[in-house]
């Protein structure tokens, strides 16, 4: 069993300025509490978690005191009932598939778990990226100069519904070069 504390918030007079604003305000109550040790980073609107996700997480991360986030992997439908197949070192993986865990650059911002104590290091999302993209790119990056790895593991999956999830509702947020200017100017051409 694993213990955790959920935390929710509903607010409905909160300024939409970007997902990244609302996981902060999440993530900086967390780190209130001098006990927590990991943050887990959710979609609203992910269901068919595999067995164990969450304890997966954990010990991984109990295990490799160098990786300071896990990510797992969502698959969507971008089409109804389509799950998104990924490519992983060149496989192409669909949902329940397993394979090697690999090295990562990004926070996956659908589902991944970060040390507490990195994020007290290093801060949270930046903000500066509103809505859009890159800022879990961005927190990859500073935690992997604090000196962590990001890892993908391949035993943690779910279903990420974006035909009438957020995705959606949100449009313009989720498309990729939406902040690759401000990304850009920041980080150079680091990828």
């Amino acid at each position: 069993m694993v213990p955790f504390r959920l935390i929710l918030e509903v607010d409905h007079n909160l300024a939409m300025i970007g997902i990244s604003a609302a996981r902060n305000r999440l993530i900086e109550r967390a780190l209130q509490d001098p006990e927590c040790k990991f943050v887990v980073n959710l979609s609203n609107d992910l269901f068919d978690f595999t067995p164990k996700w969450l304890l997966k997480m954990v010990l991984y991360l109990g295990d490799h005191e160098e990786v300071g986030c896990v990510n797992g992997i969502n698959f969507a439908n971008y089409s109804p009932s389509e799950w998104k197949t990924w490519t992983v070192s060149g496989r192409e993986i669909h949902y329940g598939d397993t394979f090697e865990d690999e090295v990562s650059s990004s926070v996956a911002g659908q589902i991944s778990m970060v040390r507490a104590d990195v994020l007290r290091k290093i801060g949270l999302y930046d903000l500066n990226y509103g809505l859009g993209s890159y800022e879990g790119l961005d927190l990859g990056f500073r935690i992997q100069d604090a000196g962590y790895s990001i890892v993908l593991l391949s035993t943690v999956q779910a279903k990420h519904d974006i035909q009438d999830g957020n995705c959606k509702i949100l449009g313009a947020a989720c498309q990729a070069d939406l902040n690759s200017p401000y990304h850009r100017q920041k980080w150079g051409d680091r990828k």
